[in-house]
């Protein structure tokens, strides 16, 4: 299954062998209706055939996350450092699937919307043995940073040969709260992680996944992202979650998070006036 790579000449997507791809899916999740099964092997035929239904209908990606933390039975780690026999075997089969049926995967390190809900269970948490003491410290923090790339390194040396990987989102829905709100240091948390990544896969595969960043598109404005997002040399594509908090969470009308995406992409369309790229 070839890798996928940016245009040599535009700014869009192929395959290694020059064919033309477009990522066409959903966000999931480990722990949702389609993939539970998956997890101990439970129900290997039903996830089996939901990726068939998938492919037959044009779906060429799934964004997933590493683990998922609304419990304590779906950490990648637990301890920190310690990767679980039963999530091993589920990424194990999930790319086995994915090759199978020609779906790749945009893979982000952490579930942040539990992970921060749940800080206190967490086994990155200090109280728990982990490196990290609080929340704003994410992307700040030595140890936490240290811990998130050998994840990285146990997923790169296990999985990362194989094409069903599209790409890496190095941090889900980025945000200044979690580095005290000091844009350089999540500069310098990309930077790490970004350096780190490459470094690997360029030892091990000779050649490297795309990389980027996933942002809560209503933050770009507020904390002025811009060029972090868009204009950053580390990142080789923008992933923009276009929705408000308020007008996802109430289904009932139907209008509100339609008109909420418009005037958000209205947004990120006009972002391209020239902006000075982050010093380092």
């Amino acid at each position: 299954m070839p890798w996928i790579q940016v245009c040599a000449n535009a700014p869009y997507f192929e395959t290694t062998d020059h064919e033309n791809w477009t990522p066409i899916g959903q966000n999931d999740a480990i722990t949702w209706p389609d993939f539970a099964p998956l997890f101990r092997r439970k129900d290997m035929s039903r996830v089996s055939n939901h990726m068939a239904f998938l492919a037959a209908h044009g779906v060429t990606c799934i964004r997933i996350m590493m683990e998922y933390c609304q419990t304590d039975n779906r950490y990648f780690e637990n301890p920190v450092g310690r990767f679980q026999t039963n999530m091993i075997q589920f990424w194990d089969d999930l790319f086995l699937l994915c090759e199978q049926y020609n779906i790749r995967l945009l893979i982000t390190p952490f579930d942040t919307f539990w992970m921060k809900k749940r800080w206190r269970h967490h086994p990155y948490n200090q109280l728990n043995g982990g490196p990290c003491k609080t929340k704003p410290q994410w992307l700040t923090d030595k140890g936490m940073i240290s811990a998130i790339k050998e994840r990285f390194t146990f997923f790169i040396t296990r999985w990362g040969g194989s094409g069903a990987l599209f790409a890496w989102d190095l941090w889900n829905e980025i945000d200044p709260i979690h580095s005290r709100k000091d844009l350089r240091q999540l500069d310098n948390f990309i930077v790490q992680i970004s350096e780190h990544i490459r470094g690997l896969e360029m030892q091990l595969y000779q050649m490297t996944h795309l990389q980027t960043v996933s942002v809560f598109a209503p933050l770009l404005k507020k904390h002025d992202l811009y060029n972090l997002i868009f204009r950053n040399a580390l990142l080789d594509f923008a992933s923009i979650h276009v929705y408000e908090k308020h007008s996802i969470d109430y289904p009932k009308n139907l209008i509100a998070p339609a008109l909420t995406t418009s005037h958000l992409i209205k947004d990120v369309l006009g972002s391209s006036a020239p902006r000075q790229a982050l010093p380092r």
